[in-house]
């Protein structure tokens, strides 16, 4: 594969508050960062192991492994390492998006995880940040592995140089995102007051995005829902609410919502309000949260 040559690819920035004859014109600061956005998502490619070889070689084609350090180099004696070429994007953590702007949004993205877990629901993340071609190694590297395709372990040097570059860089992924949005569909990232606020909003859901064991520890409100965001079912069930409605959605420190919020904007929902720090920093601030009825 051609050196990975790292680019910074934002355009201005659109911040807007607040809309005339919008349902949140009630909350007063709406967090730090209200995202409205127009997007012609760009187009995903869900491939076999064969055909996301060839995609490796497309012209300016970055290649990205969204697994953990460790599964990258074979340091957990559970992995074979990673393609050949790869710089690894850690999916799991917050910066994932901020770290996915220094690649050219015009030039193809070509990912894969373990099993398509993760990258199902990167590629829609990676949809509204901007990028317009995204290739997903449907199955992941369990695909690659059993099609024998080869495989390296250790670090190399080009990931390395991504990866100290990335520790000076601003790790702000909301003013990242911010970036690249344009007009229309609306993410609020808010804090505890305003997401309180925002359960009152008409036709509102909430949604726990946690594992199921934490939210049986506890969570918010009886009428909140759980959707796990790290199962791959979590795309259909999340869509089978109104689109057009308030969601409001929260994890344990805003780490996996500030992923989430992007891929269901992706998935066309209109407005999507985030808590910012999540239920912990709630929790600690005094708002009140229940314990799940234990079966």
């Amino acid at each position: 594969m051609k050196r990975i040559v790292i680019t910074l690819a934002i355009t201005s920035i659109a911040l807007f508050n607040s809309c005339k004859n919008d349902p949140s014109k009630s909350i007063k600061k709406v967090g730090d960062t209200t995202v409205e956005s127009k997007v012609i998502f760009g187009k995903v490619h869900n491939v076999s192991a064969a055909d996301f070889k060839k995609a490796i070689n497309l012209e300016g084609a970055t290649l990205i492994d969204v697994r953990t350090p460790e599964e990258f180099t074979g340091a957990n004696g559970k992995s074979d390492g990673h393609i050949e070429g790869a710089i690894m994007v850690d999916w799991y953590k917050r910066t994932f998006q901020n770290y996915m702007l220094n690649f050219p949004l015009d030039k193809p993205i070509v990912i894969y995880c373990r099993s398509g877990n993760r990258t199902s629901k990167a590629t829609a993340a990676l949809q509204t940040l901007g990028f317009k071609e995204i290739y997903n190694l449907d199955k992941g590297i369990k695909d690659w592995k059993a099609a024998k395709l080869p495989l390296v372990k250790g670090d190399t040097e080009a990931n390395k140089v991504f990866q100290e570059q990335m520790k000076t860089s601003n790790n702000n992924v909301e003013a990242a995102i911010a970036k690249v949005m344009k007009a229309g569909m609306k993410i609020y990232h808010v804090n505890n007051k305003d997401f309180q606020e925002a359960m009152n909003l008409e036709g509102a859901t909430i949604v726990d995005v946690r594992r199921p064991e934490e939210y049986a520890d506890w969570h918010i409100k009886d009428v909140t829902l759980n959707i796990n965001w790290e199962k791959r079912t979590f795309s259909e069930k999340i869509q089978q609410y109104d689109k057009s409605k308030p969601i409001l959605i929260y994890c344990r420190t805003g780490n996996r919502t500030s992923k989430t919020a992007t891929a269901m904007q992706a998935m066309g929902f209109q407005k999507v309000y985030n808590l910012e720090k999540g239920i912990k920093n709630w929790k600690a601030n005094g708002f009140p949260t229940i314990l799940a009825e234990k079966k």
